[in-house]
């Protein structure tokens, strides 16, 4: 999700315990996930990282309103966020200036997942897979999951990911 102001995603009155799993939220001007509730919010396996060059603004924000957050197994702009298994790291997109944030190979979001989180496919419909590459940091199973929506997938073992390659030639074979 990007957004040109304010939030990607606002939470403010009472519903339940929503949950964003395997997202990516980038490039927003403002903050990524502002909650103001009484109830849990979870996010796992999500990239949540929402200044644009220049500006340093927290990615979460939960109001004092007895609301929790329990992020985990997410890579993250900020610290202090508390949770199992995040990172702090740039994580390493394509183009992100074009919108394409596909992972680059040596992206740390790459097999980092908690497999307990993750749907069969990613948002192109890519089987979770494991990248050879990449060691299994990741938790539950399968421990090979990536963070955020796309799944890094690199069958011809390029270094450029299958679902980027799709995308601009139409085939595997550059």
């Amino acid at each position: 999700a990007t957004a040109d102001q304010g939030y990607a995603i606002v939470r403010l009155d009472s519903c339940g315990n929503p949950k964003i799993i395997n997202c990516t939220i980038v490039h927003n001007h403002g903050r990524g996930v502002y909650y103001d509730d009484d109830h849990t919010i979870t996010i796992a396996n999500s990239i949540l990282r929402t200044a644009r060059s220049g500006e340093t603004l927290d990615v979460v924000v939960v109001s004092a309103d007895d609301g929790k957050a329990e992020i985990s197994s997410c890579c993250l702009a900020q610290t202090g966020l508390g949770g199992a298994n995040n990172i702090v790291a740039d994580p390493r997109f394509f183009d992100p200036a074009a919108g394409e944030f596909s992972l680059l190979s040596d992206s740390p979001c790459i097999d980092a997942a908690d497999g307990l989180w993750l749907p069969a496919t990613d948002l192109n419909r890519i089987s979770r897979n494991d990248y050879p590459g990449m060691g299994n940091t990741g938790t539950g199973t399968p421990p090979y999951g990536d963070m955020g929506c796309y799944e890094f997938g690199d069958s011809d073992l390029d270094g450029l990911s299958d679902a980027w390659e799709l995308q601009h030639f139409l085939d595997l074979s550059h």
